[in-house]
């Protein structure tokens, strides 16, 4: 909450949350401040980190829906835990509050409800994974 706090106050005319991102605008979905803090300030590890937590995501978000319908829902939770830390990773909040809601959903062991959930983390992520491949691709943040 802080985060968000502290972001809007950056820039008060738009939230993440009003941004809606094109196939061709993926800027601003991350905020490299935070793995750079992360990393204190060790740009030549970002490379390496950042793709490894990319190739983490990936591959939690193509094994969610699975584990959903099989009703696996002690691996939906420490999937969908895992995903909300490596997107806090970024600052990608919103995605973040999205997986941290599935976490605490599959308890409840809702197939419909989790379902709901797991299409909009996978919209949200799908729109910072660009991001990340990009700075991957050129370096720059």
């Amino acid at each position: 909450r802080a985060a968000t706090d502290e972001q809007s106050e950056r820039s008060p005319a738009t939230s993440k949350t009003d941004q809606k991102p094109t196939a061709t605008d993926t800027t601003g979905l991350v905020d490299w401040s935070i793995p750079l803090r992360q990393l204190m300030g060790n740009r030549d590890a970002l490379p390496r980190i950042v793709e490894s937590y990319a190739d983490e995501i990936r591959q939690q978000l193509l094994a969610l829906p699975d584990r959903i319908r099989t009703e696996d829902f002690i691996e939906v939770q420490r999937l969908s835990h895992t995903l909300k830390s490596s997107l806090r990773f970024f600052g990608a909040e919103d995605a973040a509050n999205i997986a941290q809601r599935l976490e605490h959903l599959a308890p409840e062991g809702h197939v419909g409800e989790c379902e709901e959930q797991f299409q909009r983390l996978q919209e949200c992520v799908e729109s910072i994974l660009p991001e990340l491949d990009r700075f991957l691709a050129d370096g720059e943040i």
